[in-house]
């Protein structure tokens, strides 16, 4: 009996102590979202496209595709996400040059109706090519998402028919992470 009660009170303690144990850090959640399915603004001033998951021109356009991408908070814990990078998964045939360009903006609504924009990443920051590259920018936010909303603005410009002359600007994704 004695051997008994003293496992339960050993449990007990082990139990107690567990509560103090430093616990490693959880991992941020990564909010992804494909460009091909955000919406397309109605007033975007070109025709675009989407395949599988690269928003696009149509072919032999010139002008720009405005989509936004709706962000929720992927964690299920009530706690808000401690991301900080913004990245961008694109294709600008030009670079650095400004007739072709993708944009991206993310951005917040208060619940008081303020706007304001968190982060601004500008494929003319980069090195060009036909090939679809993955760059970033870093931003610094307190995320709430009990006091506001977030999407994200993608905006693809198409000035000339730089490169091979078939290969526009074009988005494939975008990211946030810690």
């Amino acid at each position: 009996m004695k051997t008994l009660i003293d496992r339960y009170v050993l449990g007990g303690l082990m139990l107690a102590a567990s509560f103090f144990v430093a616990r490693p850090a959880q991992a941020q959640p990564v909010w992804t979202h494909t460009a091909g399915a955000c919406v397309i603004d109605e007033n975007s001033a070109a025709p675009s496209t989407v395949q599988e998951s690269e928003l696009k021109f149509e072919p032999a356009v010139l002008g720009e595709i405005v989509a936004r991408c709706n962000v929720v908070n992927p964690r299920d814990d009530g706690q808000n996400p401690l991301w900080k990078v913004l990245e961008v998964v694109y294709r600008d045939p030009d670079g650095a040059l400004l007739p072709n360009q993708v944009r991206v903006q993310l951005k917040r609504v208060t619940n008081a109706g303020t706007h304001i924009t968190i982060a601004t990443f500008d494929s003319n920051a980069f090195v060009g090519g036909v090939v679809p590259l993955m760059n970033s920018t870093v931003f610094a936010h307190v995320f709430s998402f009990s006091t506001g909303s977030y999407w994200v603005e993608i905006r693809i410009k198409r000035g000339d028919f730089a490169g091979n002359g078939v290969t526009a600007p074009s988005a494939f994704l975008v990211r946030l992470r810690q």
